[in-house]
C-alpha cells in the first residue's frame, strides 16, 4: 500500500471540525488496496478494492453525510431513493450489530453494463451524521466475498481515541511512547516534507507503526498516521 503518498494527501486536505474529533473506523479485508483519495466521489471518505478476474472488483467504501433529521427519517429517504432508480432492487435486512452499536442493513441490486451488482449497505446515525458503509461485488461473485463483507461491517466503530482500538497494552504503550517522542518535533509543512526529516525520522517511524498495528487494519493505520502527522505541523 502506498501510504507515503496517501499520507501527504490526507495531511494537506485535513480539516478538523471537532475537538477532539470523532473517528469512524472499520477493518477492510487484509489484502485489499486503498483507492486514491483524489478519485473518490461526493461524501465518500475512503474506499478499498479487492482482486477479481472480472471487470468489476469487489469493493467497500465509507461515506459520511451531515444530516438534520432523525435516523428513521434518513432511512426512509435512503429507501425511497434506492427504489426510485429504475432497475434497482432494494431489500430491508433489518438491524445489524456493529462495534459502534446497532446499525441498519439493506441489500441493493443494480444493473451495470458488466452485469448485476449486489451491495450490502450499513447505515449508522450518530450526532447528526449518517455513516454509510457499502460493500459490493458482482452478483455472481458476491457469495465468495460475503464473509469478508460481514467482518468489515461488524468491525465498524466510532471513537474519539483512535489508539483505544489497540487492545494489546504493551504494543499501545510502546506506540504512545514513540508518538510522544516524535511530537517533540514541531514543523512547518515544508520541513515535514524535507527529505532529511522524512528519511531520518518519519519513514522509520511510519514503517514501525505499520508493522505494529497491522491487526487494526489499513484504514485505522491511515487515520492514525494522518492524525500523528498533522499534530507535528505548526499551525
Amino acid at each position: 500500500m502506498k501510504y507515503f503518498a496517501l499520507i501527504f494527501f490526507c495531511i494537506f486536505s485535513l480539516h478538523a471540525t471537532e475537538d477532539p474529533p470523532s473517528f469512524a473506523v472499520f477493518t477492510p479485508p487484509k489484502t485489499w488496496e486503498i483507492v486514491s483519495p483524489e478519485t473518490l466521489p461526493g461524501h465518500v471518505v475512503v474506499s478499498f478494492v479487492g482482486k477479481s478476474r472480472k471487470e468489476l472488483a469487489p469493493s467497500i467504501n465509507l461515506a459520511i453525510e451531515e444530516i438534520s433529521c432523525s435516523s428513521a427519517e434518513y432511512l426512509k429517504i435512503v429507501k425511497n431513493l434506492n427504489r426510485s432508480h429504475s432497475g434497482n432492487k432494494w431489500r430491508d435486512l433489518g438491524k445489524f450489530k456493529t462495534e459502534a452499536g446497532e446499525a441498519h442493513l439493506s441489500e441493493i441490486e443494480t444493473k451495470i453494463p458488466s452485469g448485476t451488482v449486489r451491495l450490502l449497505q450499513l447505515i449508522f446515525v450518530h450526532d447528526n451524521r449518517a455513516y454509510i458503509l457499502t460493500a459490493g461485488a458482482l452478483k455472481e461473485e458476491f457469495a465468495r466475498h460475503y464473509q469478508e463483507f460481514e467482518g468489515a461491517l461488524k468491525s465498524f466503530s466510532i471513537t474519539k481515541d483512535l489508539f483505544s482500538c489497540i487492545t494489546n497494552n504493551e504494543k499501545k504503550e510502546k506506540l504512545l511512547e514513540a508518538i510522544a517522542h516524535l511530537k517533540e518535533n514541531k514543523l512547518s509543512r515544508d520541513a515535514f516534507l524535507n527529505p532529511q526529516f522524512q528519511e531520518s525520522t518519519w519513514i522509520p517511524f511510519q514503517n514501525q507503526f505499520l508493522k505494529d498495528s497491522i491487526e487494526q487494519g489499513a484504514y485505522f493505520q491511515l487515520l492514525a498516521l494522518q492524525q500523528i502527522a498533522s499534530q507535528l505541523l505548526i499551525e
